[in-house]
């Protein structure tokens, strides 16, 4: 029962941690993506 809980506990950590990870990226590559296309039209 511990074994599965630490492990589903181990997971959502993982998922939270590239969450991060990828979010500090994409956000701002998308907000000068935004920028860009605002600027063009």
């Amino acid at each position: 029962m511990t074994e599965a809980k630490s492990r589903l506990q181990f997971h959502i950590r993982l998922h939270l941690e590239t969450t991060n990870y990828y979010g500090n990226r994409l956000i701002p590559w998308t907000l000068s993506l935004c920028r860009r296309f605002s600027s063009r039209s």
